[in-house]
């Protein structure tokens, strides 16, 4: 999902500070079923889908429109503690922070995750990701000692159950890195984040988005630590990665280009002396 304001990731890769449900509700795809409930479960999912593909197009304010409908019609049709309609009620949450309505998703889907904990239980993957979800609303608002709290809790639950080098386990990894690097604890948020990028590209290889990501926020920690010749280096891998799985006009692509530019102006600078 998209990042809803600055921080460390500085607003570029969209979709990196949350990951959205993308998966289509589960009654209306997997229940076989082709009476009439069925049809309208069906298009309830399909309307979800377009919210959620509103969010990744970077249109949040349209996404909260769809996705709001989607919620009170998923709550009256299913019930508001039914699985699909917690489903789309957490997809609004983010499209609501993305769309710089921070207040609102926090206190969304901190009701969210409540009732997820009640019908999938604590540890259950779509648990997991809200509560992930929440870590990163509380970092970007300003709450980083609560968002620390909440993605320890997360990233241990994800790699006792999915283990380290999972993408989920990953995610949480990077939002707790984040989460210390925001407190100004950059030493142990740099220490972290060279572990997370060599968990990265040894599972998914060093031209993946993960990696990429963690790349690039890795190199924003060293640039802010004076490790300029080491960001540098980092920025330029994580461009060339971008501009060649995404293409040059890609937006990612464009945000690291400016600030490769950026970290070689600082380490020009560096190298001429006063």
């Amino acid at each position: 999902m998209t990042s809803a304001g600055g921080g460390l990731d500085g607003g570029r890769f969209k979709g990196s500070a949350f990951l959205a449900q993308s998966a289509a509700l589960d009654q209306a795809l997997h229940g076989g079923r082709q009476d009439t409930a069925a049809v309208g479960w069906l298009a309830l999912a399909e309307r979800n889908a377009a919210g959620v593909d509103l969010v990744h197009q970077d249109r949040a304010d349209e996404a909260v429109e769809t996705l709001h409908d989607v919620v009170a019609d998923c709550a009256e049709a299913l019930g508001p503690q039914h699985p699909d309609t917690l489903v789309a009620a957490g997809n609004l949450a983010i499209a609501q922070a993305c769309a710089g309505r921070l207040a609102e998703a926090v206190g969304l889907l901190e009701a969210n995750l409540a009732s997820r904990v009640a019908v999938f239980g604590d540890g259950h993957p779509r648990t997991l990701d809200a509560r992930d979800a929440l870590g990163t609303m509380l970092r970007l608002s300003g709450r980083t000692a609560d968002a620390f709290t909440m993605h320890s809790r997360v990233a241990r639950q994800r790699a006792l159950a999915l283990g380290p080098g999972h993408p989920d386990t990953l995610v949480s990894r990077l939002g707790l890195a984040l989460d210390g690097a925001e407190a100004g604890d950059l030493g142990p948020a740099f220490a972290a984040l060279d572990r997370l990028l060599h968990d990265a590209e040894a599972a998914f290889g060093p031209r993946d988005y993960m990696t990429t990501v963690v790349r690039a926020v890795a190199a924003d920690v060293a640039l802010a630590l004076g490790h300029v010749d080491h960001a540098v280096t980092q920025l330029q891998l994580a461009y060339s990665a971008t501009e060649s799985v995404r293409g040059p006009a890609h937006p990612d692509t464009v945000a690291l280009r400016a600030e490769l530019a950026d970290a070689v102006a600082i380490q020009s600078a560096a190298q001429s002396g006063p």
